[in-house]
């Protein structure tokens, strides 16, 4: 035999026999918890999530704590056996919350005759499920009991150590807070106990749903008060031009572009002279398209202003040779743009807003030319004679950027300019005129 294999072999002989010596008396810990997902530890150390399986486990007695939120924890042991393979199942007792609030607060609670450590308003946790007696206590008025019944009963609790009526408050969707009066009495679905024969103001309030304020008249409704709540939804108001004050239903909502929350219906948007007629969940965008005239700013370099007025595809006339600055006034001050400098030879400039499918587009002049982004390490060509500037599309090639330089034409008969991404969001940009 090889010498080389002799060693081989033997190598293997006794890493075997380690692991008969070493490992075969050891024992199997498996973990099995309902319900799953109870945190385990073992010796009071972290072991991990049930279900766990351990291996190679020194056979010894353990002790262990499952727990998990919303059950009671449980202690237990475990007992390790040489060559053995041991699973124990475990099943966690359910526990139950309760809110107690009394009329007037401040009470000491007792529940089967153990006196709590707090007075009312107060959270009692951890019931197991059962029946429990509880007790509430305060000077100056007789002693009120309940039985609370974890499979029967509310959540919530508000007991009125003044004599009245006891009601139970139930609310679509239910999780409101209910306020009688002003004063929190609980979260529906709850039973207010002691109230008297007369009309409360109730309030619920639910995130997503419109706050509900409505007269309750309990010598009318009786023991028993439902309430339904409107829900919410989104509404987009966009304009062009943007910023302007935009009124739902003749009421101020905003500038534009905004997001309104209101309940389902009918309503008018109007953005300047324009009414549109919107249904909710239906429509969920109002975009509004302003014929008035937009307002435009060249100034050049000594400050001055030159103000020009029509309409978003107007072509504005030549100003004197000089470099200007593009701006478009809004209120306490202005938006700046691109910088052009203008000389004798043919030039044509013009704005151009949202002019195809609310979509900015750059549209060459005289024929079909190319329209292409420059960049330093290529050219990308978004189209001939006419092309849709869309920045997503744009920065999955090249990244993020704050300006593009584009050229329309080729070779001699081109032009190049820049556009900043105010000027593309603003829907706004120049037609230069290709030129020999």
């Amino acid at each position: 035999m090889n010498y080389k294999v002799a060693i081989a072999v033997a190598i293997e002989v006794v890493l075997i026999a380690v692991s008969i010596i070493f490992f075969a008396p050891l024992g199997y810990m498996g973990i099995e918890v309902e319900p799953k997902g109870a945190q385990v530890k073992i010796d009071g150390d972290p072991a991990g999530r049930s279900p766990l399986y351990l291996a190679f486990v020194t056979p010894r007695k353990y002790q262990l704590e499952i727990s998990k939120d919303g059950y009671k924890t449980l202690n237990a042991t475990f007992n390790v056996s040489r060559f053995t393979k041991t699973i124990q199942q475990f099943k966690l007792e359910k526990v139950y919350s309760y809110e107690i609030l009394s009329d007037p607060s401040g009470a000491y609670v007792i529940l089967d005759g153990k006196l709590l450590q707090e007075t009312t308003p107060m959270k009692i946790k951890g019931l197991t499920a059962g029946k429990y007696l509880l007790i509430l206590q305060k000077d100056g008025y007789p002693s009120i009991s309940k039985v609370i019944e974890t499979s029967q009963s509310k959540a919530s609790f508000l007991l009125s150590f003044r004599q009245g009526i006891n009601v139970e408050f139930t609310s679509n969707p239910p999780g409101a807070e209910l306020y009688l009066d002003g004063k929190k009495v609980g979260v529906t679905p709850c039973i207010v106990e002691g109230l008297f024969a007369k009309t409360y103001k109730a309030e619920l309030t639910i995130e997503g749903h419109e706050d509900l304020k409505q007269n309750v008249d309990i010598s009318v409704n009786g023991d028993k008060v439902a309430f339904t709540l409107r829900k919410l939804n989104p509404l987009a108001i966009i304009s062009d031009p943007p910023g302007q004050i935009a009124y739902l239903d003749s009421r101020p909502a905003g500038k534009t572009p905004l997001m309104v929350n209101i309940v389902d219906g009918h309503y008018e948007i109007t953005v300047g002279k324009i009414k549109k007629q919107v249904i909710l969940p239906k429509d969920q965008v109002v975009k509004i398209e302003n014929p008035e005239k937009a307002v435009f700013e060249l100034i050049n370099e000594s400050g001055a202003v030159q103000k020009y007025q029509g309409s978003s595809d107007a072509v504005l006339p030549k100003p004197p040779n000089g470099k200007y600055r593009l701006a478009i006034p809004i209120e306490g001050g202005r938006i700046y743009l691109s910088e052009y400098t203008f000389v004798d030879k043919p030039q044509k400039v013009s704005s151009y807003a949202y002019s195809k499918d609310g979509k900015t587009i750059i549209r060459s002049i005289g024929g079909a030319r190319s329209i292409e982004i420059v960049t330093p390490k290529e050219n990308i060509e978004l189209g001939m004679g006419e092309a849709e500037i869309d920045i997503k599309q744009i920065e999955e090639k090249i990244g993020k950027f704050d300006t593009l330089n584009m050229m329309v034409g080729q070779g001699v008969w081109s032009a190049k300019f820049t556009l900043t991404k105010a000027e593309i969001m603003a829907g706004i940009i120049f037609e230069v005129e290709v030129v020999r």
